[in-house]
This record gives C-alpha cells, structure tokens and sequence, in this order.
C-alpha cells in the first residue's frame, strides 16, 4: 500500500492539468497513489489524465457526473488507500519537496501543513500566515495561520474517526469548513516552515470572491461551523473562544471586507447591504489586534460612503 494518497479533483482543467500531475510525478518521495477524480470534464481533462495514468501505475483514474468539488474530493477520500491524504487542485503545483518535507514534519501526529505562494494572473506573491504548532483554531478563525486546501498533509485514520468530509451543500466555504474542524479536534498540529505550494487565481476568481452576494454565503457556512464547534467541543471555554472570535472579527470582517472591495458600488444597494447585517458587523471587538482596528477603520469608511450616496 502507498504511504500517501493524492487526490486531484478536475473539471475543466486541459490548459494546467499537465503541469500540475507533473508536479506530483516529479515528487523527491516516491511512495504515493495520485488519485485523479474527473468530476464531468466536458474538455480535454480526462484524455490528459488517461495518458499519463498508461504511463505510470501509481496513477487510478475515475470519473463521475458533475456533482461538484466537495463530492469529488470526498470520493477520493472514500478511494484512498494511503495511511496519509493529501489534496491539490488541477491548476496548482507543489514544489518537488512538498511531500518529503510533510512526511518528515508530521512524526507521530495526524495533522500537518506548510505555506503556499499564490498567482493572480502569473504575478506570485506570498501567503502573509505565522506558522504554528500544536492547537491552532483560533489562528485559523482569525485567518492568522490560514494555510490553502494544497499544503496539507492529514492521516486517513483521523478523518474517518471523526467523520469529517467536505460539506457537499455548500458551494462557498466549503474548504474552510473542513479544515476548521479537522483543527477542532486536533491540537497537536505540525507544520513546516517553508512555503511548498502554489495556488492559481484568475481575475475572474478574484472578482467572483469579491462578490457583494458573497456575504450571505459566507455567513452560512460560518453559522455552521460555529454550531458544530458548540456540538462537538467538551472543552466550554475553548468553544466559547472559538465562536467569539467569529462573532467578533471573521464574520465582521466578511462582510465589512466585502463591501469595501465593492466601494464603487455602495449605492442604494451598498445601504441595504450595511442595514441587512448590522447586527453583524456590530459585534466588531478588540480581539484580533492590528486586524481589528484595521477592520474598524474600513467600517468608517464603508459607512461614510454610504452616507455619501444617499
């Protein structure tokens, strides 16, 4: 059996799918399964995928109708036959040390992640995140150690013990919902502190995620996992602290973020945007520091705009 499972999900990847099983391929540590999961591709995806899986064993092919990532990144979990599992998106890379530096780094626990480099239209720049060990939930919250859904490495032991698969009801979020509460229950995470990964955005991802339609998806899902860290947290203090902080600064801060990457359309719409989700952004407290006086002065000034249209 192979140590590690690789899970790409694809759909619709023919222009970056080469690059990035190369990636995988060309990997320094040889043991693993790269687990290829064509979610419906209507390109030229799966031809690619299939070439390379005649050319080497460790490649297993499977397609499905498009249900989505979540459905896709689930069934590879299902598939896994490694004692580890790993994920990486069709149009993204890994450095050719990616998998040995984890392996070294994760030791005796279950949960391990590095930093990632991300490309807005080929233009690289780095993931500002503090890496930190062992109990990082409320980093994570506060989206002070936030690594990309690429730069972990988890055992498959861990997730089937705790359940814990991507939300298939969600289309927004889904990512961050997973890995917050694969980091609930664990609280001796590792990482490695290099930056190991790359992650692809378009112009076009940039603006669909600045979406003003985005803010009520954004709070679904935070409701969400904010009700399954009260379910499954024995500790009351350590859930009271993680659901504070999304009170007071994640969920705020989606909004407030949002509507000030939006500036030039804070009209009449923008007004009924702040009045929807007052209660929201009111919650805004001291309890991210820089972060949160940053996102207090946005505040202001998305509300002195607004004013300003009226």
């Amino acid at each position: 059996m192979p140590l590690v499972s690789v899970i790409i999900p694809i759909y619709n990847k023919e222009l970056r799918l080469k690059d990035t099983i190369k990636c995988v391929l060309s990997q320094t540590f040889k043991d693993f399964e790269l687990i290829l999961i064509d979610d419906g591709s209507t390109d030229n995806s799966a031809k690619i995928a299939l070439d390379y899986k005649k050319e080497d064993l460790r490649i297993k092919y499977y397609s499905q109708e498009n249900r989505g990532v979540s459905v896709a990144r689930n069934r590879g979990i299902e598939l896994a036959q490694g004692e580890y599992i790993t994920f990486l998106d069709a149009d993204d890379r890994w450095a050719d040390n990616f998998l040995a530096e984890m392996i070294n780094a994760i030791g005796n626990s279950d949960v391990c992640y590095c930093g990632h480099y991300y490309y807005i239209n080929s233009k690289k720049s780095k993931a500002r995140m503090r890496f930190l060990e062992g109990d990082i939930l409320d980093k994570y919250i506060k989206n002070i150690t936030t690594p990309n859904t690429n730069s972990w490495l988890i055992k498959k032991d861990y997730l089937n013990k705790f359940d814990l698969r991507f939300p298939i009801d969600l289309n927004w979020g889904e990512d961050m919902t997973f890995f917050l509460k694969v980091l609930l229950h664990d609280k001796n995470v590792k990482c490695v502190d290099k930056y190991l990964t790359e992650y692809h955005l378009s112009d076009t991802n940039s603006l669909s995620s600045n979406d003003m339609n985005k803010i009520q998806k954004d709070i679904i899902w935070m409701e969400g996992v904010k009700e399954y860290i009260l379910a499954n947290e024995r500790m009351e203090i350590r859930a009271k602290k993680a659901v504070k902080y999304f009170d007071s600064y994640r969920i705020p801060a989606a909004i407030i973020y949002r509507l000030h990457n939006n500036m030039l359309k804070i009209d009449k719409k923008g007004r009924i945007f702040i009045e929807n989700y007052q209660s929201y952004i009111n919650k805004i407290k001291l309890t991210n520091g820089v972060r949160s006086l940053k996102l207090i002065f946005y505040k202001h000034y998305v509300y002195i705009r607004a004013r300003k249209g009226e």
